[in-house]
């Protein structure tokens, strides 16, 4: 989940199930939901950040499959694109932001089962690239 600081609205992202491709968003001020729809292709377990009025999300598993695609929500107007895919798929990954990096930390590849983890992580610089390190 993420929120939106200006609003204080908290925007759960993707969802496995009947909640995949879809924003859940709850307003803290009315105490009600709503839903909006996600950019194709994302399901649920990814990772999301929010910075700028924009939420940045990661990975997950879509099919059944982790994947690597990437994808932003500017929630002013509603715009979706993607960006460059994560070096390392990933889902139940740790995740968080500085407000100029997306740090995504550790997370497991394959389908929803528990596995073991990666020692991976992935930075993405916003408007820039990805980075890595991991150690054994």
């Amino acid at each position: 989940a993420v929120i939106n600081p200006g609003d204080g609205t908290f925007w759960l992202v993707g969802g496995l199930g009947g909640g995949g491709g879809s924003f859940q968003i709850y307003n803290t001020n009315s105490n009600s939901w709503s839903t909006k729809s996600m950019p194709s292709g994302f399901g649920g377990s990814l990772t999301a950040v929010y910075a700028a009025g924009t939420i940045y999300f990661c990975g997950g598993i879509t099919g059944g499959s982790t994947i690597t695609k990437c994808g932003t929500y500017r929630i002013a107007d509603g715009y979706s694109t993607s960006f460059t895919n994560m070096p390392v798929g990933v889902n139940h990954a740790a995740y968080t932001t500085d407000g100029s990096k997306f740090y995504i930390l550790g997370g497991r590849g394959g389908d929803n089962v528990p596995s073991a983890g990666y020692n991976t992580v992935q930075v993405y610089t916003f408007g820039g690239g990805w980075t890595t390190s991991s150690s054994n």
